[in-house]
């Protein structure tokens, strides 16, 4: 039964997508809605045990997106702009945080609701920028900065976290500071070096034993079920691990672009279904909206502004061009995916308060997830960035300049 919902769940998306592409609203959209309609607000075509089903569908797109990301992080590239977008990044992730942190401490009194709130507040959901650049096939100086940012800006949100999250155990029920720092930060740092070793093991395969695209394509997605089992195993951070595997791919592999595009064919029915979980999940919440009282309206717009004033500071003090500084901070406001993975550990880890950031979180995600879309496509727009829109947008395809190795005029 569960296979045939699929087959309504991938019609209603191709329907809505084709549709909604006649007035060049974005995909991810179509994907939403598409999650709404099904899922438990209205028909329930998807309920609450269906949503469970999609889990391993959902930690495989996380990693197969923490994989595809780190194609962007290619050093030739970074190195001729001499790292500029990863020093703009780390700024705008630290600014979110101070300004979210701040706001929510002036309003609430609390710092366990200041330093987490300002922790997932760095977070930008990959998937939802991705899709729309490549659905609008937009090139230019602000699409080639957007990737690079959001992978780097999700690396800070993960230590950002765990600090965040130390503190908060601490000040809650009296944990040893020191040892929760020296567990996260080995926990942390064995992801990378598995992830770095995995990494280097598949460069071994693509480079002397595959030859085909076919073959690359099982690789990429074997590589990416095998960052979701090694995580799960050995008790590591997923989208750290499946970064690492995938920076040394992007800048070791002989042929690191044709292993990233064959895993775009792939990218499609997996990214829409997480879509569908995603929006289903959180639009049950929906409540949460009504009820996150003052305390989220701070969050949101404090999150917003961080978003904003971080990314034109960074881009201004590392010298970017006016176009990037102007549009990089609205281009990454959507917010999905990995912190609402940090919700639920939350809310299982740090009683009543736990429960209280869980629905600040979640409620701001509806609203993230709703207008993140069209925000990235609005930036885009007025970038002048927007080409002819594809007829079958492949979804997770990294602008061309990353993977040939060139780079616009972004500095």
């Amino acid at each position: 039964m569960f296979i045939f919902k699929l087959s309504i769940l991938f019609t209603l998306g191709v329907v809505l997508s084709t549709v909604m592409n006649k007035a060049r609203i974005p995909d991810s959209l179509a994907y939403i809605t598409a999650g709404v309609i099904l899922g438990p607000a209205l028909l329930n075509l998807f309920n609450y045990q269906d949503l469970y089903s999609f889990e391993l569908i959902n930690r495989f797109a996380i990693c197969m997106v923490g994989f595809s990301v780190s194609q962007s992080l290619n050093v030739a590239v970074l190195k001729k702009a001499k790292f500029r977008l990863v020093f703009v990044s780390i700024v705008q992730a630290l600014v979110t945080f101070g300004v979210v942190s701040v706001a929510v401490f002036a309003f609430s009194g609390s710092v366990i609701f200041a330093l987490l709130l300002g922790a997932v507040s760095s977070a930008t959901a990959p998937m939802i920028p991705i899709m729309v650049l490549r659905q609008f096939q937009a090139k230019g100086e602000l699409s080639d900065a957007i990737v690079p940012v959001i992978a780097v800006d999700d690396l800070v949100c993960i230590v950002l976290f765990y600090l965040a999250f130390a503190v908060s155990l601490v000040l809650i029920d009296n944990y040893n500071f020191t040892t929760l720092i020296f567990e996260y930060a080995t926990m942390l740092t064995f992801s990378v070096i598995v992830g770095l070793a995995f990494g280097l093991i598949c460069v071994a395969f693509f480079n002397w034993l595959l030859k085909s695209r076919e073959e690359y394509l099982v690789a990429a997605v074997s590589i990416c079920f095998a960052c979701v089992g090694l995580a799960e195993v050995l008790d590591l951070q997923p989208t750290v691990l499946a970064m690492a595997a995938g920076f040394v791919v992007a800048n070791l592999a002989k042929r690191n672009t044709d292993v990233f595009e064959t895993l775009q064919s792939f990218a499609p029915p997996v990214f829409l279904a997480f879509f569908v979980a995603t929006s289903s999940i959180v639009v049950m919440d929906i409540s949460h909206v009504i009820n996150f009282g003052i305390i989220g309206v701070v969050y949101i717009l404090a999150r917003t502004v961080g978003k904003l004033f971080g990314n034109y500071i960074g881009a201004k003090m590392f010298d970017c061009n006016k176009t990037v500084q102007k549009y990089l901070g609205v281009s990454t406001l959507s917010q999905a995916g990995i912190i609402l993975i940090m919700s639920d550990i939350i809310l299982s880890e740090i009683p009543y308060v736990g429960e209280q950031l869980y629905i600040i979180i979640r409620g701001a995600c509806v609203i993230f997830l709703v207008v993140g879309p069209s925000l990235t496509k609005f930036a885009i727009s007025r970038a002048g960035e927007i080409s002819e829109i594809s007829e079958t947008p492949e979804i997770l395809e990294i602008p061309e300049t990353h993977q040939k190795g060139a780079t616009h005029d972004i500095f």
